[in-house]
């Protein structure tokens, strides 16, 4: 019966969509993805996930993460219109139900299943209403310890076979509405949950932003157009000029930093050291680094490095900017880092052998770099880390010290950037009366003085 009632549900909102909607909906097909805006909306586990960031940049869209912690289906309802709608978005990705079928009392969810089911139809029958393309994710599998008490779910078989049924009717409602899905809780089966998931059993670790973000770009390409000659939608990236005798670390290795980043932050328990995990179960990681990057003078700085390889052939590279680009995509503006570390194993592809344990200094020189990336003033200016493993199924890269020392001999160029501010035309004449005016009273004094007295 109340699969009966959700099928009628589905049928009498789906028909309840305004032909004149339907007809002014754009397809997919002729939406083109550089320069849109691309809205995604769930709960704690996209608020918080690295993917969406990625999928932006990688095809030039602007983001707006409207995600919270603890959303449902019921709340995202009653907002849509000023969390998403308003932002005139031209897609956005529905990833709810990891929030809806968490029982609070014993088999009571906080949106039962029918509720649900009506609630996601109606945020997808608005967002066609509206020109804005839908695209709906279901959820991914979690530690059953986060749903809580396994007695809240007694007679439902446990709390998984509940996110089932929740997973199965946005599937539903995606197939109705004809919108695209993709299915994360089907894909998401053939890895393991360890890797898959953070420690907490509920936010994605990198292994799982990096599945999201490889889903979502499959369906960009295949359903969506492009435009190459779009404007760069990246907001520009000012970064911190490094100057005089100092150090500073190329990654952050404080816990707060890491919440939505693609590595993971590991902590040794032997040692009691923090470090860096790029996992590469999708073959690529890549970090932002800190203070929207670096601007490093190369004539007397040295790179510090303390890194170990996994079981996997690994490429680490910096990605560059130049005073032309900001986004370093360009392979004419990427660094391949790991080649010119000493007293290191390569394989014949060039990658950065397996199973090494690294530390050393490598002191920065023009040649290094490709042409066009070192500025006027001897500086080049570092945006990102990226790590690329060549055998997907291997362990990563562990980063455990990244740093630069500048002697301050390469910062002396740098002085043209800190000229005086030009004097304003204002300013300027209250100079020349003041001037004028001491000048008159000099004149005044030496006449009275000398000349009157005579």
């Amino acid at each position: 019966m109340k699969r009966l009632t959700t099928t009628l549900l589905l049928l009498v909102l789906t028909l309840a969509l305004p032909l004149s909607a339907l007809a002014a909906f754009t397809p997919a097909s002729e939406r083109v993805l550089d320069g849109a805006t691309l809205v995604c909306y769930g709960d704690g586990i996209t608020a918080e996930a690295s993917w969406p960031r990625t999928v932006a940049t990688q095809f030039n869209m602007t983001l707006v993460n409207a995600a919270a912690a603890d959303y449902t289906t019921a709340q995202a309802k009653d907002k849509l219109q000023q969390d998403v709608l308003d932002k005139k978005p031209t897609l956005a990705v529905l990833a709810f139900g990891s929030s809806d079928f968490i029982c609070t009392r014993e088999n009571q969810p906080r949106v039962k299943l029918d509720d649900f089911t009506a609630n996601l139809t109606d945020l997808v029958v608005r967002l066609i209403a509206n020109d804005v393309q839908p695209l709906l994710l279901t959820c991914p599998y979690m530690d059953p310890a986060m749903a809580g008490k396994p007695s809240l779910y007694r007679d439902a078989g446990g709390a998984m076979a509940v996110l089932d049924t929740y997973n199965a009717a946005i599937r539903t409602v995606a197939a109705a509405n004809e919108v695209p899905l993709i299915d994360i809780a089907q894909e998401c089966q053939q890895y393991d949950i360890g890797h898959f998931l953070q420690a907490d059993g509920y936010h994605l670790a990198a292994q799982g932003n990096q599945h999201y973000a490889r889903a979502l770009g499959n369906v960009f390409n295949e359903q969506f157009k492009r435009d190459p000659n779009a404007a760069n939608t990246a907001p520009a990236r000012e970064p911190t000029i490094v100057r005089g005798v100092q150090t500073v670390s190329l990654v952050s290795l404080d816990q707060a930093d890491w919440l939505a980043k693609q590595p993971e932050l590991t902590f040794n328990q032997t040692d009691r050291t923090l470090a860096l995990k790029f996992n590469g179960d999708d073959g690529l990681a890549s970090y932002d680094l800190p203070h929207d990057g670096y601007s490093i003078p190369v004539k007397g700085t040295k790179l510090n490095f303390k890194l170990a390889t996994g079981t996997a052939n690994t490429t680490l590279t910096l990605l560059l900017a130049n005073s032309t680009s900001r986004t370093a995509e360009d392979e004419r503006l990427q660094l391949n880092l790991g080649s010119y570390l000493p007293n290191a194993q390569f394989t014949d592809g060039g990658a950065l052998a397996p199973n090494q344990s690294l530390s050393g200094t490598l002191e920065l020189t023009a040649e290094m770099f490709p042409e066009g990336t070192i500025d006027q003033y001897g500086f080049v200016s570092v945006n990102s880390l990226l790590v690329s493993l060549t055998r997907a199924s291997g362990t990563g890269l562990t980063i455990q010290s990244l740093t630069v020392t500048t002697d301050g001999t390469g910062s002396k160029a740098i002085q043209p950037y800190e000229t005086t501010k030009p004097i304003k035309s204002s300013t300027l004449v209250w100079l020349i009366v003041a001037a004028a005016s001491i000048l008159l009273i000099i004149v005044l004094v030496i006449y009275v003085v000398f000349i009157k007295k005579k």
